[in-house]
């Protein structure tokens, strides 16, 4: 796990399991923004991520991105954002935890006021590696910022 903000903000790859998911809120996740598409989730057999992380007190949010892609849509940030804003611990996950876990977090900072410039560079911080991985995720957080319009958990 990446802690971009220690206890507001991480990233990281894809849980290896349901109980992974489970043991992610004794670590003090409160809310889970997951960027897999459903065929990932099949193949990970993380179909039932969404019950698995309320079953254990987690906020799960699904915001599916292709890998190496941008998203389309981030409805599902508002309330990230209003979770990190109250103190609540977010957790961004995409399969690698590089590209698209990368992108959220870094809307979810620019969201939160601060430059694009300056999200990538605490993302990169975390990672000690350049992010994300892709030309297109770069150019995506500098040229249109993601607009906040109001979503419900998964």
């Amino acid at each position: 796990m990446y802690a971009i903000r220690p206890g507001v903000l991480s990233t990281m790859g894809h849980p290896d399991s349901l109980e992974h998911i489970a043991e992610l809120r004794a670590v003090g996740i409160d809310t889970i923004v997951c960027a897999l598409t459903e065929t990932e989730l099949a193949e990970l057999d993380l179909t039932d991520a969404p019950e698995a992380a309320r079953d254990a007190g987690i906020t799960f949010h699904w915001l599916p991105i292709p890998d190496f892609g941008v998203p389309t849509t981030t409805p599902q940030l508002d309330d990230a954002l209003a979770a990190m804003r109250a103190g609540r611990h977010v957790l961004v996950h995409c399969w690698g935890g590089i590209g698209r876990s990368s992108l959220l977090a870094g809307a979810l900072l620019v969201l939160d006021g601060a430059s694009p410039e300056a999200a990538w560079q605490a993302i990169a911080e975390a990672h000690g590696r350049d992010v994300p991985e892709t030309d297109e995720q770069r150019a995506w957080l500098t040229t249109r910022p993601p607009p906040l319009t109001g979503s419900a958990p998964c």
